[in-house]
């Protein structure tokens, strides 16, 4: 998924904790590349954008299906509970916490590595990243691959937007590659680019992912803006 690779990325520095590389609007970014996820697996759809609708503005459709477990379910139940109309501000508010669902799946699969206690009482879990699994994780936020597929192309685009350079280095594990610095952000996604299903992407999908870029754009991170 989008977004555990995105938070295990931010994890190789001195904590795991994602705002140390995503800075403070990384609750946004990471409920924003959690919607990218619901709509890259089908889960997700976008309504018809109204006269002069922000993107911020669209209104959002969940698609019924078993549930499912992690992340995804969780995000999927979050989403479904919201009771006022469903657009992607709503969506983006109701996922601001999924840094510690994210955290939890990680350690569950083994990305993450309990290293000891700390606190006064020993009573806070040290976590690390296994260094494969991040040095991976990093690769996918770095190097899109050939041929370009929708997942890549929200991978690079959703986790590096806005980033000032000195965090984006630390998130990629250096410096973006070629294929990586070719994309263009603003550039409508390709309704023919491969899903994770393998078939073409689609309009409605396209909509909602390029609708979710911009929603991105619009998002304030002024970590440590003094210096940069």
């Amino acid at each position: 998924m989008l977004v555990t690779d995105l938070q295990l990325a931010a994890a190789g520095g001195d904590s795991t904790d994602p705002w140390h590389v995503l800075g403070n609007s990384y609750a946004e970014r990471l409920a924003i590349v959690t919607l990218a996820d619901l709509t890259l697996l089908r889960l997700l759809q976008v309504a018809p954008a109204a006269d002069d609708e922000s993107p911020a503005a669209r209104r959002l459709h969940l698609v019924p299906s078993p549930a499912a477990p992690g992340v995804i379910g969780w995000a999927f139940r979050a989403l479904a509970s919201v009771t006022k109309r469903l657009d992607v501000d709503r969506a983006v508010r109701a996922l601001r916490d999924v840094a510690p669902v994210v955290e939890a799946q990680l350690v569950a699969d083994g990305a993450l590595v309990e290293q000891g206690q700390k606190g006064l009482l020993r009573t806070r879990t040290v976590l690390a990243p296994d260094h494969v699994r991040l040095a991976a994780a990093q690769q996918r936020v770095r190097c899109p691959g050939r041929p370009l597929t929708a997942t890549s192309r929200a991978m690079v685009v959703l986790s590096t937007f806005g980033l000032p350079r000195d965090r984006l280095a630390r998130l990629a594990g250096g410096a973006l590659d070629a294929d990586a610095l070719a994309i263009g952000a603003w550039d409508p996604f390709d309704p023919a680019l491969l899903a994770p299903d393998g078939h073409p992407l689609g309009p409605n999908a396209a909509d909602l992912l390029t609708a979710l870029v911009y929603v991105l754009a619009g998002t304030h991170d002024t970590t440590g803006w003094v210096d940069e």
